[in-house]
């Protein structure tokens, strides 16, 4: 059975899958730059942050990261392209909530973006938004 922090990643996966015109893929090594991608990492193992005695009830932060990576030779498009690449996930991990009965908060942290250096190539651009899902488990393991 899986854990619930996996139900609550696999959950948002599916939903930001669900974007249409991008292929999201999950857990991508970042080394597989080719022609731009998407992909959501699970980031960090999920933060205790609160333990209830009366069931016993563990609530958790989970933070998986999604990557976006965009490629265009004009750096207005590639700009624009990349906008539009985080307002399509951001509306759609927003959406999403509730994917599982678990979930008690959804939050959709500012983008970071990099500069084309940090990718290596002139016409690539990227950015990271981390999303944090706060949801509970009976164990402490999540």
């Amino acid at each position: 059975m899986a854990s619930k922090r996996e139900t609550n990643i696999a959950g948002l996966y599916a939903a930001l899958a669900a974007v249409p015109g991008y292929a999201l893929k999950r857990n991508l090594p970042l080394d597989d730059l080719d022609e731009g991608f998407q992909t959501l990492q699970d980031g960090p193992a999920s933060e205790l942050t609160d333990e209830f005695f009366n069931g016993p009830v563990f609530e958790f932060t989970a933070r998986p990261v999604l990557v976006i990576v965009v490629r265009h030779a004009d750096e207005a498009q590639r700009d624009s392209l990349l906008d539009a690449a985080i307002e399509a996930f951001r509306a759609a991990a927003e959406a999403a909530l509730p994917f599982g009965a678990n979930v008690t908060a959804i939050r959709v942290l500012p983008p970071e973006t990099a500069p084309r250096e940090i990718w290596g190539a002139l016409p690539l651009k990227g950015a990271e938004m981390t999303i944090e899902i706060d949801y509970w488990a009976e164990t402490s393991a999540g």
